[in-house]
């Protein structure tokens, strides 16, 4: 097969299909160096990528421009391979006015909201979407009070 672009991902995009639901993009990690994944039960993935909590059992897919991840269904005789997919880069969107960049900011797959909602990935508690920075924060380091 050849090589598909996608660009931009529209954040919650379900990847590689809606039809073959493997991963989800939560969005870009606060920072600005990474994309997030949430890893759907019975998908494998291998590569360059770092998985939360382990790469045995990865529920957050973390990915760099240029690193590159194949993604793959378990099946009962071992694993089926899908796809070989990498984040090419991550651009600031410049948006004319504070209305404007509030509104991109809420943009976001239903479809992808509703797989999320349904999921049972503990990790993406982990990982939430802050549309004040818009961007992914990442809770695991999170200290409160002084």
């Amino acid at each position: 097969g050849g090589v598909n672009t996608i660009d931009p991902l529209e954040r919650l995009s379900i990847l590689p299909s809606k039809q073959e639901p493997m991963l989800v993009e939560l969005g870009v990690l606060q920072g600005g160096h990474s994309v997030l994944f949430a890893v759907e039960p019975s998908t494998v993935v291998s590569g360059a990528g770092t998985c939360t909590p382990g790469p045995i059992d990865c529920e957050i897919l973390s990915l760099n421009p240029g690193q590159q991840e194949g993604i793959s269904k378990q099946t009962p005789s071992g694993s089926s391979p899908v796809a070989l997919f990498s984040v090419n880069s991550v651009t600031v969107d410049n948006h004319p006015s504070v209305a404007a960049a509030n509104a991109a900011r809420q943009d976001a797959s239903s479809v992808g909201r509703e797989l999320l909602n349904e999921s049972p990935l503990n990790a993406i508690s982990l990982f939430q979407y802050d549309p004040s920075v818009g961007a992914v924060v990442d809770l695991r380091n999170l200290t409160v009070g002084g």
